[in-house]
């Protein structure tokens, strides 16, 4: 890359990377307080791989468990929800509930909204709605529709900061998950809200220190 370039990239990182990173930290939390037996798993896995100890960058890839919280997370609800396609030629996006299909012309643009994507049943099964990280396991992904989950964007234009913002996250969360019990707020419901990127609405929880350790297999 030129050096203006980089510039811009580093940029990006420090502009788009922060907020959308703090996004998809904030509805792992609210899955993680929802769904207590998935936090004793990540918490079983955290003992094994770090201990007491501050999880470490090296330690990112044996977090397995926490890494298919995180991309369920994101495929429920990836921090930027859009991304558009601009037709370069005359061409036509096939579907077969429209007859002919859908023409495009030279300049045309064509968003694509992920979180539907994300939750299309035929890709994803009959429980798309449903938060269950075990779907990432290599058995069930094997076979699934390619290009169903972009919560990066794709191509030329994917997000630069892919790995770095996957790595933060997961040493974020197992640093929580390692040190605090969460409990969340009575009553309180989902709501969405659109800034540059989604991110829950007056989402609050409850922090205390851990109170026991998982027994390390």
């Amino acid at each position: 890359m030129s050096q203006r370039n980089i510039r811009y990239q580093i940029l990006t990182f420090l502009v788009a990377g922060y907020e959308t990173t703090a996004s998809a930290i904030a509805f792992a939390l609210y899955y993680l307080a929802q769904h207590p037996d998935v936090l004793d798993r990540v918490r079983v896995e955290v003992d094994e791989v770090v201990g007491d100890e501050v999880p470490t960058f090296e330690q990112v890839p044996r977090l397995r468990y926490l890494r298919r919280v995180l991309d369920e997370t994101l495929r429920l609800w990836p921090a930027a929800p859009t991304m558009a396609r601009t037709a370069l030629h005359d061409t036509v996006i096939r579907d077969t509930t429209v007859p002919g299909g859908y023409a495009m012309h030279p300049g045309d643009v064509a968003v694509v909204v992920l979180p539907l994507v994300h939750r299309d049943p035929e890709a994803w099964g009959a429980d798309a709605d449903a938060f269950d990280p075990d779907r990432w396991l290599p058995e069930r992904s094997r076979g699934r529709m390619p290009h169903v989950y972009k919560p990066f964007g794709t191509g030329e234009r994917a997000c630069i900061g892919r790995q770095f913002a996957l790595h933060e996250s997961t040493l974020a969360l197992a640093r929580i998950a390692q040190r605090f019990d969460l409990t969340p707020e009575p009553g309180y419901e989902l709501d969405i809200t659109t800034r540059m990127s989604l991110a829950p609405r007056r989402f609050r929880l409850g922090i205390s220190g851990r109170s026991v350790m998982s027994a390390v297999r």
